[in-house]
Parts: structure tokens; sequence; C-alpha cells
């Protein structure tokens, strides 16, 4: 479970589909993670069919390939805890909600998603903390979410933009306090800026909670490993975190 706490970050690398379908892969993540300190994996779990059309074929075949047996997601589940660390996932189609929310204790809505309604309906009524991401979203948009959930203290909001990569100048990251003020919410941040310089800028604007993408290596030709930090990336981040948020202190 998340337990979000004001002098520390809670941090999530979220593998995605860099696993390329690959269990191996998704345990070798796991270890390298959990060798950093990183507090949480997440994967992205659908059907191709419901994901996109057949008409678009190649992202229909690139998505297949990286689907997983629903039936080895309880023994991932196993071996994350054994290694001490949170594994979960977004569910990108509807049919997927309820086997992510059986199997695991977050759900993770993608930005995409947000005025998704069958899938947010599904995971208001799992009752488990869901954290949604808010990429190229209304403010209407995010207000609507509180329809669905009643209770606030089950829903994160993860400030985020919806470019592959972000360039600093458009990151907005001043939208992280205004959210939390605007929706009395834990507010946290998804990162797809290049480096780590952006994540630093959120952990000053209170974000405890920090998404990125993650791999062993940056110039891999698969998907988001362009637009990942390698470990090395994620131990400077976490050292970072720790001075930005000694030097904060409070108003005396």
């Amino acid at each position: 479970m998340i337990k979000l706490k004001k002098d520390k970050v809670f941090f999530i690398g979220e593998i995605g589909i860099n696993h390329a379908g690959s269990i191996k892969k998704i345990r070798y993540y796991i270890d390298l993670a959990s060798q950093h300190g990183i507090d949480a994996i997440k994967l992205q779990l659908g059907s191709p069919e419901k994901f996109t059309t057949l008409e678009n074929f190649k992202r229909f075949k690139l998505r297949s390939k990286t689907m997983i047996d629903a039936n080895e997601i309880p023994h991932l589940v196993k071996y994350a805890k054994k290694k001490k660390i949170l594994l979960f996932a977004s569910p990108i189609t509807e049919d997927y909600v309820k086997l992510v929310a059986r199997e695991f204790g977050v759900i993770k809505i993608a930005s995409g998603d947000i005025n998704f309604t069958p899938i947010l309906k599904e995971a208001f009524k799992s009752k488990k903390l869901t954290i949604i991401s808010t990429g190229a979203s209304t403010l209407k948009e995010i207000s609507n979410i509180f329809k669905i959930f009643k209770d606030k203290k089950k829903v994160i909001l993860m400030h985020c933009i919806s470019n592959y990569p972000t360039k600093i100048e458009d990151s907005n990251l001043i939208n992280i306090e205004y959210l939390r003020k605007k929706f009395g919410v834990h507010v946290g941040y998804s990162n797809h800026v290049l480096g780590i310089k952006a994540c630093e800028v959120a952990i000053s604007l209170g974000a405890r909670i920090v998404e990125f993408h993650f791999t062993d290596n940056k110039r891999r030709s698969f998907i988001d490993h362009k637009i990942s930090l390698e470990p090395k990336d994620f131990v400077k981040l976490k050292i970072n975190s720790e001075k930005i948020i000694k030097s904060i202190g409070k108003p005396r």
C-alpha cells in the first residue's frame, strides 16, 4: 500500500511495456528497482484488440507482443513482495480493471482514460487506491473524476504532460500546487521530461509521489527506453530529493 509522507518521496518506476512481454525481464526490472531503492514498479495491462483497431496493424502487433499471461500476475506480485517492492498496473482497457483490482493493491489510470467512464467506475467499485494522471485533460474532466470518486482519500492525482519527451519549458509544474489546492487531494508528478530536473522541481513544489519510466539502458530501441531513467539517474534523484526536502524547512 502507498502511504505518503511529508518528509519522503514515494518513487514509482514505470516499466510499462519496456519488458516486451518477457516475464523474465519483468523479474529482472523488479530486482533492479529493488536494489536501487525504488518503492514501486508499474506495468501496463490490457487487450490489444480493445486498445487499438485492427486497421492499425502495426500498433496492434506491438501491443500483442507485450501481452502478459494473466496467470503469471499472482507470481509476479508474490515475487515483488519478496523483494520488498510494490508491484501494480495501469489497466489500459476496461476488461482488465477487475483483474488489476483483484491482483494489485493500487490501480493507476492513464491520462488517456481520465474521461473513460467505464474504467473510472470499475476502479471506484474496487475501493482500491486509484492514481489518476491528468495529461492533456481539461479542468472539467478532472472535476468529473470526483463525481465518481466521492471519497477523495482514495484518489491521488498526477500532474502530467502527455508529450514524449516533454520540453522542460512545457512541464508547467506549478499545476502540482494548483491541483492540490483546487481539489484537496495528494498531487504527484508523472515525468516525461528527459533527465531528473523536472522531478526535482516537482518535489520542491510538494509532490511526494513521483513516477518516471525506468530502464536498465536508455539506448535500447523498444518504445519508452529513451525517456526512461537508468539506475544511476534514479540514485542521483533520490539523493537530491532528500536534500530538497531538508532545504524546504518550515516557516519560523
